[in-house]
């Protein structure tokens, strides 16, 4: 691998005539999956690049240590080609994990769905990653398409993890975070909450950003109580590491008023989780 492979962290994949519904699926590490479609006969495109459009751009996203960030960014063309599509992007900054899937959309759009590294400390840190379409190679991109490469603008702050949210004086803990299951097996995720002995009585609604829950207990709560909750979240078909975050809306007794556990600041107080699926054997 040269010097400049082991800089980038890149997503090789697609390689599609670009945008006309033959691409291919993703990949990394070290190669690219070519696909050929019939000559359209379309118009060459704008030589500025302004028939490719990225979208979201700039892309700002928020980790935690240890947990990568998924995240999707859409192309749209408006151009269409004889020649297949061979993409590549390049990170000078290793934000990015190699790891892509592209997903083609038979409106000229495509998905591409990416995380950042799951090594990066506390703080936040920023790209301008390449993205280059090629007709070649785009490791070495002799022949770009017209406005090659584009720049997509990335801001990941990276906080530090934590197992434990508050939300009006009941402080709720994971017994553990980072998880282990077999393809297909619910996830069960054990709580304790600790209500002190001004907390405001209610019922504590938990709920996972990645999937509706099988199991989501709303835990009654009464000042000085002590409580255990069990979280199951439904299997994952296909194995591999997944996150998802804990998410706890407080409710008076009466079900009125729903809040979100918040930090003083304001922002949402979550507990992410880290999900190791294995394949069975």
């Amino acid at each position: 691998m040269d010097q400049a492979s082991k800089r980038s962290s890149w997503w090789a994949a697609a390689a599609c005539a670009l945008l006309l519904g033959a691409c291919g699926g993703g990949g990394g590490g070290g190669g690219t999956r070519t696909t050929t479609a019939p000559a359209t006969g379309a118009a060459p495109p704008p030589a500025d690049g302004s028939w490719f459009t990225m979208v979201p751009s700039p892309v700002m996203l928020a980790g935690y240590v240890g947990i990568p960030a998924p995240f999707t960014v859409t192309g749209r063309s408006t151009s269409t080609f004889a020649q297949p599509a061979n993409i590549l992007v390049v990170d000078p900054n290793n934000i990015l994990a190699p790891n892509v899937a592209v997903t083609a959309s038979p409106n000229q759009t495509y998905d591409i769905a990416l995380k950042t590294a799951s090594n990066i400390p506390v703080g936040t840190y920023s790209t301008n990653a390449e993205v280059r379409i090629c007709e070649d190679d785009p490791h070495t991109c002799a022949r770009p398409f017209p406005g090659s490469p584009w720049h997509l603008p990335i801001t990941l702050g990276v906080s530090a993890r934590v197992d434990e949210a508050v939300v009006r004086g009941v402080a709720i803990r994971a017994g553990q975070t980072d998880l282990t299951a077999y393809e297909g097996e619910e996830i069960p995720v054990y709580l304790k909450l600790v209500a002190a002995p001004d907390a405001t009585p209610g019922y504590i609604l938990i709920s996972a950003t990645r999937e509706n829950p099988a199991f989501s207990p709303d835990v009654p709560v009464a000042p000085g109580g002590s409580y255990d909750a069990t979280v199951v979240l439904k299997g994952i078909p296909k194995a591999g590491v997944y996150t998802t975050n804990l998410n706890f809306l407080a409710r008076n007794k009466d079900g009125s008023n729903p809040v979100y556990a918040a930090k003083p600041d304001g922002t949402i107080m979550v507990i992410p989780l880290l999900i190791n699926v294995r394949a069975k054997q």
